[in-house]
């Protein structure tokens, strides 16, 4: 994943490793086990975490995109969907760093997580996942927003910045299948459009 980092008054581009690993991790399995389960920080908590409050303070970055896949939940299936700007425009996710120091290889590597916050209505109709008690999207924010994410020093004016995006317009569809035999990592064809009649079907208790 690439990202900008605040380098000496500047935005740096750089390719960080998803899954943020702290940098108190001991050891490559204890990395392991922590990576796999920081993929998202959850934003209300990002101050309180062990594994998220010393990046949330002092290394934090900006994830530019052009969408993202969200799963819908329906009739025990999974529905991929791709979510992305009405305007056809790029926008800008928060995330937290960690530098970490595989002690094995003595190799520094960069890791991210990619901040999360509640839902808009849009969100939550697709983001319905059964074993989550809230609808969460990932934290996407203006321009302006994304400059006070990575320049302010106050604990304070961050938390008002974790919040869900108003700004910028969203619209989503369904694609095909994001893993098993049928998908093609890195392929354009990922974004194309997919009809599943089972969406359109109404839900029923028996």
């Amino acid at each position: 994943m690439h990202a900008f980092d605040l380098k000496v008054g500047k935005l740096d581009l750089k390719f960080l490793y998803w899954g943020l690993i702290p940098k108190w991790g001991k050891s490559k399995g204890e990395a392991k086990g922590i990576w796999n389960r920081t993929l998202n920080a959850c934003g209300e908590t990002i101050f309180e975490k062990p594994a998220d409050k010393e990046a949330a303070l002092t290394s934090r970055c900006i994830i530019p995109m052009d969408g993202y896949f969200e799963n819908h939940h329906k009739f025990k299936k999974t529905f991929p969907y791709f979510i992305f700007p009405k305007k056809d425009e790029r926008f800008f996710v928060g995330g937290i760093t960690s530098e970490w120091l595989n002690p094995e290889t003595n190799k520094t590597i960069s890791t991210v997580s990619v901040v999360t916050s509640s839902a808009t209505e849009l969100l939550a109709e697709i983001h319905n996942n059964p074993t989550m008690k809230q609808a969460r999207m990932p934290l996407i924010m203006c321009v302006n927003d994304a400059v006070r994410w990575m320049k302010s020093t106050s604990k304070e004016e961050l938390e008002t910045l974790i919040k869900p995006n108003r700004t910028i317009e969203m619209d989503a569809f369904t694609v095909r299948a994001l893993s098993g035999k049928v998908y093609q990592e890195n392929d354009p064809s990922i974004i194309e459009q997919k009809y599943y009649p089972e969406l359109d079907e109404p839900m029923t208790l028996f």
